[in-house]
C-alpha cells in the first residue's frame, strides 16, 4: 500500500490540520474486527492498514502536544507514530479498556 508523501513528511503534515474533520467513532470496532481475525488472514493486513492510516492524525496530535520542551519535533513524531502502531497491534478488546480515553 503507497501512502501520500504527507506520511514521511512531517512538514507537510505540520502544515495541514483538520481538526473536527474525522472522528474516531469507528475505530473501536474495527480494533476488535483485527483481533479476532487470525493473523495468517489475507484481511488482517489490510485492516491493520487502515487502522494506522485513520489514527495518523492522532499520532500527530500527542507529538504537537510534547512539542517545545527540547526535542526535535520530527522525533516527537516518529514515537508518536511507532506508539500509535503497538497500541494497534496489542489492543485486547477483552481487557475492558477503550483504545480512545477522552
Amino acid at each position: 500500500m503507497s501512502y501520500p508523501s504527507t506520511l514521511t513528511s512531517p512538514e507537510k503534515t505540520r502544515r495541514r490540520t483538520r481538526r473536527g474533520a474525522d472522528t474516531y467513532d469507528n475505530i473501536e470496532p474495527l480494533l476488535v474486527q483485527l483481533a479476532k481475525l487470525d493473523p495468517a488472514d489475507p484481511r488482517r493486513d489490510a485492516l491493520r492498514e487502515k487502522l494506522i492510516w485513520r489514527c495518523r492524525p492522532l499520532a500527530e496530535h500527542v507529538a504537537r502536544k510534547f512539542a517545545g520542551r527540547g526535542e526535535n519535533f520530527d522525533d516527537l513524531l516518529q514515537t508518536a507514530r511507532v506508539g500509535m502502531v503497538a497500541a494497534i497491534d496489542r489492543f485486547d478488546p477483552d481487557h475492558g479498556a477503550s483504545f480512545l480515553v477522552l
